[in-house]
């Protein structure tokens, strides 16, 4: 392993605030291969990786541990010009928002898409993709800041205050 990450999930994982789950930081993170027995990736090869399954990561130690072991399904090449750091923290919000955009939602041109939390990383991405797609893009965010941010991006019709309920009705139904 060169880096993993660590993300809101990891510290919510770590005050015990959320229940249901092992308590295992860091499920994702970005590192060359060493051996391999598939040869779809080789040996050298640097890859992206995550992983669903707590127990080989538990098993591994992720996030601390320089070796990890992991199935095919769950790595994916490190785009050169992507740091090792970026590629550590990618994997996971980039494939929530392609799995909740393309495969839950199945978001066409022209339809409209409502985007909580747009500034974290999943938001970000998810407003990337809805853009390739031709979708039209209400943000939400709950500083002025980052709403003023959001109303600089391309595909983005509509930004509103997460934290104004009343505002936020309105602002989706105007939409």
């Amino acid at each position: 392993m060169r880096a993993t990450s660590l993300h809101f999930k990891d510290v919510l994982l770590s005050m015990n605030m959320v229940s249901g789950f092992e308590p295992i930081i860091g499920l994702e993170g970005a590192g060359s291969v060493r051996v391999s027995n598939d040869p779809i990736y080789a040996p050298g090869e640097d890859v992206m990786i995550i992983s669903l399954n707590s127990k080989s990561w538990k098993d591994s130690l992720m996030g601390t541990s320089a070796i990890v072991s992991t199935s095919r399904s769950m790595v994916v090449r490190k785009p050169q010009n992507c740091s090792w750091h970026e590629a550590s923290c990618t994997i996971g919000v980039l494939g929530t928002a392609y799995y909740a955009l393309y495969k839950a939602a199945a978001l066409k041109q022209g339809e409209t898409v409502l985007i909580h939390s747009a500034m974290g990383g999943v938001g970000q991405c998810a407003i990337q993709i809805a853009r390739k797609l031709g979708a039209k893009v209400i943000a939400s965010a709950g500083t002025l800041e980052k709403r003023r941010n959001l109303l600089r991006m391309d595909g983005v019709v509509e930004v509103l205050n997460s934290r104004d309920p009343s505002s936020f009705y309105d602002g989706v139904m105007e939409a």
